[in-house]
């Protein structure tokens, strides 16, 4: 159903349940589809020494779990940069690539400094995953730059922060208790960047733009990401058979944000604070 309406690209992880379990199967199921979809998965293990071996089980686990012989894209994460085993095992990772089993190689939340790093040191990155929004916007910043002066893209996720980027957020009262771990990890967010009060006059201005171009608050916090320097795609969330938005995400290719929307963008913003 995604494919036939244009989104053919899927991430996940190995610790997303069983998503490269259901990946798999519909990717047996569905081998005769003209348009194949590109799998993006994470490999995300604890901090430790990164051996040949420790790497390629890894790997071959993915492998298994997707039942492909190749992987699209494969993304590292690394919890803790203290432990300095996540360049070797980037490089372990592109001699797996060499080898064939994975087709481009991502990483997952690199700051600048690590990411030009990783760069500097020869591993043949395609992508960086990281949060960026209205209310997340670091990623306009240093980690710009490494993208204008190499071949590294933006994967921006937390677009619509858990669900909070929507009009049915515009003049509610702030929540004060929040049992999804999603929506409390970006509640978070809005409150660094200034709080509730800050966040709704985000909304507004999302909104009076959203109307000037005939869609959504969502499609103008989507589209206002999306252009900004080094992004490749945005990773909207979805539950399958539950909250499906393929018709309204399409909508997000149907306008461009003109002068006068980013003028009153970064008016707000210059009222906002900088997430750390």
């Amino acid at each position: 159903q995604y494919v036939n309406s244009g989104f053919n690209t899927f991430d996940m992880a190995d610790h997303y349940g069983t998503s490269e379990l259901i990946a798999g199967t519909l990717l047996k199921r569905h081998r005769k589809l003209k348009r194949q979809p590109i799998i993006c998965t994470k490999w995300c293990p604890e901090p430790g020494p990164m051996t040949t071996k420790i790497v390629r089980a890894g790997i071959e686990e993915r492998l298994t779990r997707l039942g492909i012989s190749c992987i699209d894209l494969l993304q590292f994460h690394w919890w803790d940069f203290q432990h300095p085993a996540w360049l070797d095992a980037l490089h372990e990772i592109a001699n797996l690539r060499e080898q064939g089993l994975i087709n481009e190689i991502g990483v997952t939340n690199f700051d600048a400094a690590h990411l030009q790093l990783a760069i500097a040191d020869d591993i043949p990155l395609k992508t960086n995953q990281v949060s960026f929004s209205l209310i997340d916007r670091r990623a306009t910043g240093l980690l710009a730059d490494v993208c204008r002066n190499s071949s590294v893209k933006l994967l921006a996720y937390g677009t619509l922060c858990g669900g909070f980027i929507n009009k049915k957020w515009l003049g509610a009262k702030e929540p004060i208790e929040i049992n999804d771990w999603s929506k409390m990890k970006y509640k978070r967010f809005i409150d660094r960047a200034g709080g509730w009060e800050q966040f709704q006059t985000i909304l507004k201005t999302a909104e009076q733009i959203a109307n000037k171009h005939n869609s959504s608050i969502s499609n103008v916090a989507m589209r206002w990401v999306l252009e900004q320097t080094g992004v490749a795609g945005l990773i909207v969330g979805a539950r399958l058979g539950e909250s499906v938005h393929t018709d309204k995400n399409v909508k997000v290719f149907s306008f461009e944000l003109d002068d006068k929307d980013y003028e009153s963008l970064e008016s707000i913003f210059s009222a906002s604070m900088e997430i750390p």
